[in-house]
């Protein structure tokens, strides 16, 4: 658990929503957010999935562009984790 954790947003009408989940188990955890800011991304991981199960050795991504920011890399080294921006058609299921 929590070694390789998925992120992604998810749209369902006028909502953005932040999914997470662990690859291993299949745990999941999601919120609503206001926008794809980095700033935004990086309150939503952490009140999504560190706040409650500890921070993940390995994100993994598919191009959310407010992630790929020196703040969210700062912000996920400092947990100790790493990360992967894959393009959307790469990610396995």
């Amino acid at each position: 658990q929590n070694e390789q954790v998925e992120g992604d947003i998810l749209f369902y009408k006028d909502y953005k929503i932040w999914h997470m989940i662990d690859r291993s188990d299949r745990w999941h955890a999601a919120m609503v957010i206001p926008d794809k800011s980095g700033p935004t991304l990086c309150e939503a991981i952490t009140k999504t999935w560190i706040q409650i199960f500890g921070p993940f050795k390995f994100l993994i991504i598919d191009g959310e562009q407010g992630l790929a920011t020196e703040d969210a890399e700062v912000m996920l080294k400092r947990y100790g984790t790493e990360y992967a921006l894959v393009p959307p058609a790469s990610t396995p299921a």
